[in-house]
């Protein structure tokens, strides 16, 4: 279904390096990829790493990535793209996530938001009244982000 070897995927990054991921491989990661395969997905995190982890990992499970480093960039791509799922960090340039946030429900943007940081969950609360479904602390597992990410779909479906 996705390329793993007991659990294991090898993203690479460019020609001189790659990254290592877990991912727990059963039956019920099955079946979440298989409801991901129409998903789009919108990053926005500064970390080029992070974006690199979330966009092949989720890409693994068949969704559409979209990233931006600049949270204004991220703006414009979620008015554009009408993401399913919008995973932001708290942690930006010029603007934090959770100013973001309250800016992306005032302009109506009616995507599911999963809210990460590395700061610990003192966001999370204030985030959740924002309108985020889910928060995640980073580091995190990529199969929880799936977990997430599936729910959002759920979310949007719902709707």
């Amino acid at each position: 279904m996705w390329p793993t070897y007991n659990g294991m995927m090898e993203i690479c990054g460019d020609q001189h390096s790659s990254l290592t991921i877990w991912c727990r491989h059963d039956d019920q990661m099955n079946a979440l990829a298989h409801n991901l395969d129409s998903c789009t997905v919108l990053v926005i995190d500064d970390d080029e790493i992070i974006r690199m982890v979330v966009r092949e990992g989720l890409r693994a499970f068949g969704c559409t990535v979209v990233e931006a480093g600049d949270p204004e960039v991220g703006i414009g791509m979620a008015h554009q793209t009408h993401p399913d799922v919008i995973i932001l960090d708290i942690m930006l340039p010029r603007i934090d996530g959770l100013s973001l946030l309250e800016r992306m429900r005032a302009e109506e943007i009616a995507s599911s938001v999963i809210v990460f940081s590395a700061t610990g969950t003192r966001h999370a609360e204030r985030a959740m009244e924002l309108g985020a479904f889910a928060y995640l602390p980073k580091p995190f597992e990529l199969t929880e982000l799936v977990e997430q990410v599936a729910g959002g779909m759920q979310l949007r479906k719902a709707a």
